[in-house]
């Protein structure tokens, strides 16, 4: 469960951090982006999403065991990446 928890968390964060770094890469970004309020609290929850990520893989390394579920690791994992990078390579909304 903490192999799920943490992947999904890193997932996650990587996901939020890619649509982020296009609302602010914009040619005209939104008004939330402008001001220094939208950043720290940008900056806080990926720092926050990326900590529990860390916390929980490292939980689960420390408690490996006979019940570990590595298919649904994988296909949390697998997700995310395809997530993550499949973005990348759809052309950009204008």
């Amino acid at each position: 469960m903490n192999a799920m928890l943490g992947v999904g968390m890193l997932a996650v964060s990587a996901l939020f951090f890619t649509w982020v770094y296009g609302q602010f890469r914009r040619p005209h970004p939104k008004v939330w982006t402008q001001g220094d309020l939208g950043g720290v609290s940008i900056t806080l929850t990926l720092v926050i999403l990326t900590m529990f990520g860390v916390f929980h893989l490292g939980a689960f390394l420390f408690n490996l065991g006979s019940e570990t579920r590595w298919l649904e690791i994988a296909v949390v994992a697998g997700g995310g990446l395809f997530a993550v990078f499949g973005e990348r390579r759809s052309p950009s909304r204008r």
